[in-house]
């Protein structure tokens, strides 16, 4: 007879197990839309250092604000700041279009691509709480 630890080994492995994580087809349409526009940009308008320099300083502008910003910041509190370099973080943050300053501060997530891109896919987060 099994003792009630190994009945309910089973459940409790299954509780551990990542959850399949579904990608919504309208949601993802902006976010694919933006890639395959930028791409067309360079095709039409052609290519130049001056594009990509611009491109460059752009993205990691953005991915300055959404890092010290949203998961430093308002997700962790890693360190202080006053009003208006908040208002800063969070006016940048959301430049970048990755959802909102309440999600974030919210809602954690795990995974490489869940960490950079699932996450924004998900037709379950397209609410403030998730």
């Amino acid at each position: 007879m099994a003792s009630k630890l190994e009945e309910a080994a089973p459940a409790a492995s299954a509780d551990i197990r990542p959850r399949r994580r579904r990608l919504g087809a309208a949601a993802s349409l902006p976010f694919w839309g933006v890639h395959l526009a930028a791409v067309g940009g360079v095709i039409w308008a052609g290519w130049s250092w001056t594009g990509l320099v611009l491109a460059a300083a752009l993205y990691f502008a953005r991915m300055f604000f959404v890092t010290a910003g949203y998961h430093r910041y308002f997700s962790h509190r890693a360190f202080k700041a006053s009003r208006p370099v908040q208002f800063a973080l969070a006016v940048g943050a959301t430049l970048s279009a990755q959802k909102g300053v309440l999600w974030w501060a919210a809602l954690v997530r795990s995974g490489i691509w869940w960490a950079h891109a699932g996450w924004l896919l998900a037709p379950r987060n397209d609410g403030i709480s998730g």
